[in-house]
């Protein structure tokens, strides 16, 4: 089993985050394809955010802990999601940069070592 955990190194114009889906109760390695300044950008400036991560754009890639809590990547069997995912050897690096994606209330991107949470152009506290 490869343990090595990987991760292409982010290049400055491809940010990757880890994004928290409370609704499905899903983890993803969301590869931007942008720079700090245009992702935060484009984060101040979604509308909304319902329940799932239809909205961002570049590629999500799902993941999970395994046994020992390291990251890896999720695969689905023929039937696609609607089968039984499971983990895969590969390890993956947590990234630095974070979000949770939710509700409008909820829902924040966290840049690296910052407590600051960016919200959205449709963030309306509780």
């Amino acid at each position: 089993m490869n343990t090595t955990p990987t991760n292409p190194s982010p290049a400055p114009d491809n940010i990757i985050v880890f994004v928290d889906e409370e609704y499905g109760y899903r983890s993803f390695l969301w590869y931007t394809g942008m720079n700090e300044a245009t992702l935060i950008a484009f984060w101040e400036s979604v509308p909304s955010i319902d329940d799932d991560t239809s909205f961002l754009p570049g590629t999500l890639v799902q993941v999970a802990e395994d046994e020992d809590g390291n990251l890896a990547r999720v695969e689905y069997d023929e039937d696609g999601e609607d089968g039984e995912g499971y983990l895969t050897e590969e390890r993956v690096v947590m990234p630095e940069w974070k979000a949770h994606v939710h509700m409008n209330d909820d829902s924040f991107l966290r840049a690296p070592n910052s407590d600051t949470l960016l919200r959205h152009a449709g963030y309306t506290p509780d």
